[in-house]
């Protein structure tokens, strides 16, 4: 990376175009049966099947008496992200990520209908209750109706300003209710096709809207990490319900009205008492947030799916899980230090080892109760160590693969476990709310720290090379990276800057120590990489190449290089020059999530793994470094940052400067919290060198802002906050 006064500066490149290197040298057996991340999940209305739909387009359907395997409707899509059940159990309607809706006949599990029927993402179906008409919303703002049986056009409202997230028909069938991005809950005549209320209250984005089926009752779920009831008749909002301690992301009602399920960011779902409004179970047995929920038919059972792939199987009398139909996915990789095995942690509690030679399975370790989150190998290579959602660290022989040791090192589920390069100290997450320290060759406890937000959808932490400094990331509404002294726990570094309701899902100290890379899973804007000096706290570099967040990196050994897997786009990998910034190589292998990214310690081969199950290895000398010209600047703003703003907060105006390392066209904007552009700065061809433009807010209300800066494949953001 190029430095000015020793810190490192960021410029902005033209467009590259990057090869992709689409082979590895080899890939591992993918599991049998993965159904992939749980979108959503329903019940045929005759009770006899649970339908789910996935990342990768798949449609399962299992016997909702025994959760038994029934048949994949094949769909063609790459992601199903809508499905409902018409009245009859007879039709099946999906909504899709390209916009499309698809109507399948469940008796001969054959196609029927299809159309494209928005022009983005379908995020919510529901059938009227005579089964006559289908309404869709999608991420535009515009409610479809649909002849249900022939999927013919019958009609369309607008009235929201931004995405749609949810849709419900009342008991009757004559007021159809949704939620939005705008905050806004909104009821509509269906006969008439026009908004009959605006229901104001929620201060973030509506999730999930629900009918209670036997009263004029109407459940809303928000980020404001509420569940809000409304009078339908009275249109006024009944009572507030807090429980949730993150996001709110579903919310379903009972058939007999008698109880109302959410579920949310915080991995739980709440069971509440409709007549006292009470929280009277809470079922917390998944490992990611809830994207979906349904009740039986008679009510005494529940289906939830997750983000942790799987759904389960409630029951709601005693709270006990009855079953889990999941998929089996590679939550963690890791290289031995002679390069000659490679390791891999399962989502069904077991560590494999594999000759990396061959891509043969050596040998398994079994011993976790539940999934296993993370594994690494000892210095010497002859121990590895291993971390499970049952809250242990294992220790195992690996030429024999007998358990050594086992630690009982938290009450909860271990989320990531790291080692320092030396050997000499172990550090582990959980969703206990503690970050614990420990000696690697005793596992005794050294220090503990209590975590802020440490239970988010998606933390991380990284050790130095010899364990004295500890990274954590957090995420929610100001995600941070802390970074402190393991012997004293005093705080060193605070970082900010990868945006509001950003989720830090991976960190990294670079070889010499000096830098931290760090990838977000994030809302609103892309979840990218940011490089940080840690002694000057900047951010020095911003990376924007995986659409969906970046779930894993890893630093090649002599630190020319970062490896990052994306979240959900293809399995995609991107390689990165650090020392100009710049994206090499693409690298299409997983399909879904890479979850983890481990360089061999010579630096000539990467291991990764995926939600697909599968350990791929991948020649690294094949990534050469096109040359560029790089001309360094003088008197770059802020130090030698790529893209900051001043002053903040600010109370009217403020300036933002960046600098660029060769001639282009460059687009500055400002954007509020809902994504929405409020202002354009700048948008203009422009010559080499610093720059600064002034924002004036006057025109605006208090509160966070984020402005983002393009110019040909890099991209920028940053979050200023207005206080007037």
């Amino acid at each position: 990376m190029k430095t000015k006064l020793g810190i490192p500066v960021l410029l902005l490149a033209g467009s590259i175009a990057l090869p992709a290197v689409s082979q590895p040298i080899w890939t591992t057996p993918a599991p049998l049966g993965n159904p992939g991340t749980v979108r959503t999940v329903v019940y045929t209305l005759d009770g006899s099947l649970v339908i789910s739909a996935a990342v990768g387009g798949h449609v399962k359907l299992w016997d909702a008496k025994t959760g038994a395997y029934a048949a994949t409707l094949e769909t063609q899509k790459n992601e199903i992200s809508a499905l409902a059940v018409s009245p009859d159990s007879t039709s099946l309607a999906m909504g899709a990520a390209d916009g499309t809706i698809l109507l399948w006949d469940l008796v001969t599990r054959s196609l029927a209908a299809s159309t494209d029927a928005h022009a983005l993402r379908v995020t919510s179906l529901a059938y009227s209750p005579d089964g006559v008409t289908l309404a869709s919303v999608s991420e535009e703002p515009v409610i479809r109706l649909w002849d249900a049986a022939s999927l013919d056009s019958s009609g369309s409202m607008t009235g929201h300003l931004v995405a749609i997230t949810s849709v419900s028909f009342s008991p009757d069938g004559t007021t159809l209710a949704t939620g939005s991005l705008d905050q806004t809950v909104k009821l509509w005549d269906v006969e008439n096709r026009e908004i009959r209320a605006t229901l104001p209250g929620h201060t973030q984005w509506v999730t999930s809207v629900a009918f209670s089926p036997v009263e004029p009752l109407l459940a809303s779920g928000s980020l404001d990490e509420t569940v809000k009831l409304w009078d339908t008749v009275a249109l006024q909002e009944v009572e507030t319900l807090e429980g949730h301690s993150n996001w709110v992301s579903a919310v379903r009602f009972s058939p007999d009205g008698s109880r109302l399920a959410s579920g949310s960011f915080d991995e739980t779902i709440k069971i509440w008492d409709t007549s006292t409004n009470l929280i009277v179970n809470s079922l917390d047995r998944h490992r990611d947030w809830i994207t979906s929920l349904a009740f039986s038919p008679d009510g005494n059972e529940l289906v939830s799916g997750s983000e942790d792939q799987t759904v389960i199987y409630w029951d709601l009398e005693s709270g006990e899980r009855l079953a889990t139909i999941g998929r089996i996915v590679v939550n963690s990789v890791a290289i031995s230090p002679d390069g000659a095995e490679v390791a891999s942690s399962l989502s069904d509690g077991t560590v494999q080892l594999w000759d990396a030679a061959t891509g043969e399975e050596l040998r398994p370790f079994t011993g976790h109760k539940e999934g296993v989150t993370a594994v690494v190998f000892s210095p010497s290579g002859d121990t590895l160590y291993s971390a499970g959602a049952d809250a242990t660290v294992r220790t195992w022989d690996v030429d024999t693969g007998s358990g050594m040791d086992t630690l009982e090192a938290h009450e909860e589920y271990i989320a990531s476990m790291v080692l320092s390069r030396d050997g000499t100290t172990l550090a582990t997450l959980s969703y206990d709310n503690f970050v614990k320290v420990w000696d690697a060759s005793t596992l005794e406890l050294i220090t503990r720290f209590v975590g802020s937000g440490f239970r988010s959808w998606q933390t991380s932490i990284a050790l130095s090379d010899d364990g004295s400094q500890l990274a954590t990331g957090t995420g929610g509404f100001a995600s941070e990276i802390t970074v402190t002294e393991t012997a004293t726990g005093v705080e060193t570094a605070l970082l900010s800057g990868h945006g509001s309701y950003a989720l830090v899902s991976t960190i990294s100290f670079s070889p010499d120590q000096a830098q931290l890379a760090t990838g977000s899973l994030g809302f609103g804007f892309e979840g990218g990489i940011r490089l940080w000096d840690i002694a000057s706290q900047a951010r020095t570099a911003e990376f924007a190449g995986h659409g969906n967040g970046t779930r894993s990196l890893a630093y090649s050994p002599d630190g020319s290089i970062i490896v990052s897997g994306g979240a959900e786009d293809g399995g995609s990998l991107k390689v990165w020059n650090t020392e100009d910034d710049r994206a090499i190589a693409t690298l299409s292998g997983h399909a879904g999530a890479t979850n983890s990214v481990a360089y061999a310690s010579d630096g000539t081969r990467v291991v990764t793994g995926g939600n697909d199950g599968t350990v791929k290895l991948w020649d690294a000398t094949a990534w050469e470094v096109p040359p560029v010209s790089v001309r360094p600047h003088d008197g770059l703003p802020g130090g030698g940052m790529g893209l900051v703003h001043y002053p903040n907060p600010f109370s009217r105006e403020a300036t933002v400067e960046y600098a660029l390392r060769q001639p282009g066209h460059v687009h500055l904007a400002v954007y509020n919290v809902l994504g929405q552009q409020v202002a354009v700065l700048v948008d203009a061809d422009q010559a080499s060198g610093p720059h600064s433009v002034r924002f004036d807010s006057a025109h605006l209300p208090s509160g966070i802002y984020f402005y983002r800066l393009v110019s040909g494949d890099r991209k920028l953001t940053g979050t200023m906050t207005l206080s007037k």
